[in-house]
């Protein structure tokens, strides 16, 4: 898919042409700083602006919009139905007040935020039904132009097609090479939703990997516009944001480089190094990591190696691995053979043993020592 600047749109499945980069405003601060983020980024060159009721900021995203000067035709406004809005009347409500909020007569694209909301567990899939009916309303009235939801799986999205005469157009999720969703994107393709990726820059998390500064040391980009041509590249509109003119400028900067085949597919070794990125950010207390350094090279066995030192630091930890590297400083190795434990201790005891383990080892290491 080829792309030249941030104004080029992917279709929806109703028609709507929609910017292939959105400026996202989660977590931005209601007033002035969102008044400005907006107008920058608008006078940067996005034409897509994301919000949500819940993010307290509708207000001052509206008056970023009008501040900025330009045509509001040429802008496509999302913002979202908050939780304690499910229902019909409620919905209804909603949306008349996003709309008051903004400033606008008119939203281009209208979701609902969150399928399952812990008060409505026991009836979700009607109060999204009732939901939907007044969205589907909206649009025939004017009000909307394209709905669609986010962070639905496939039961949800399964459950909301039972009902809906309007066919949802976007569904907008975590995405991003930590955060694959490989199960919902296929879902959203077959079902004709666009992926729309929020967090693609992993909540931050992603901009100190290993992995993705490579890239972007070969490319001459930044990791974070590596990470948001990643989601071009695979076909998703991606929603970076930031409070900062400079970072709100370089994100849309990706159009002139493309990620070779490894960068952009990103190999098995380097999906394993972010996997082992997203567990630090996890926090995990106990881990079980199996065979995290087959099928790599040698750089990129040294990468994982140096990435699970660090990620088992004062953590439980339980590894299955033929290559021997990635044991090698266990407290515990337990060898196997069919399916029985025939050798039990550390690297320097089994070595000493002179048995199974030396023998592997030797046969994988030895020349290297």
């Amino acid at each position: 898919m080829k792309f030249n600047s941030v104004e080029d749109t992917y279709t929806l499945n109703n028609g709507v042409k929609i910017p292939i980069i959105g400026f996202g405003t989660w977590q931005t601060p209601d007033g002035d700083v969102a008044k400005h983020v907006v107008e920058t980024a608008l006078n940067s060159g996005y034409r897509h602006i994301d919000t949500a009721a819940a993010y307290g900021n509708e207000e001052s995203v509206g008056e970023g919009i009008k501040n900025s000067g330009i045509n509001r035709h040429d802008l496509f406004i999302t913002t979202k139905l908050w939780n304690s809005d499910h229902g019909y009347k409620e919905a209804k409500a909603a949306i008349d007040k996003s709309l008051q909020n903004l400033g606008t007569d008119y939203l281009d694209l209208y979701l609902i935020h969150w399928p399952n909301p812990l008060a409505l567990r026991d009836h979700w899939a009607e109060a999204n039904a009732e939901s939907w009916r007044a969205m589907e309303e909206a649009v025939k009235a004017g009000k909307i132009r394209a709905i669609g939801v986010s962070n639905f799986r496939k039961h949800h999205l399964e459950e909301l097609f039972k009902t809906a005469e309007i066919k949802p157009a976007v569904n907008q999720i975590m995405l991003n090479p930590s955060d694959l969703q490989s199960d919902v994107v296929k879902v959203n393709k077959e079902l004709g939703l666009l992926s729309e990726a929020y967090s693609p820059l992993g909540t931050g998390g992603l901009l100190g990997n290993e992995v993705v500064n490579e890239i972007a040391n070969e490319v001459g980009k930044s990791p974070a516009q590596v990470l948001i041509r990643w989601s071009l590249e695979h076909g998703f509109l991606p929603l970076p944001k930031s409070v900062h003119d400079k970072y709100i400028a370089a994100n849309i900067d990706v159009f002139d480089f493309e990620l070779n085949d490894d960068a952009s597919n990103i190999s098995s070794g380097q999906r394993q190094l972010l996997t082992i990125a997203r567990a630090i950010l996890a926090d995990c207390p106990i881990l079980i990591l199996d065979e995290a350094t087959s099928n790599v090279d040698t750089r990129t066995e040294e990468l994982i190696q140096k990435a699970m030192n660090k990620l088992m630091e004062g953590r439980t930890s339980f590894v299955i691995a033929h290559r021997l590297s990635t044991i090698k400083n266990a407290d515990i190795i337990l060898v196997m053979e069919h399916g029985r434990i025939v050798e039990r201790g550390n690297h320097e005891e089994l070595l000493k043993l002179n048995g199974k383990y030396a023998t592997l080892y030797n046969s994988q290491f030895a020349e290297e020592e």
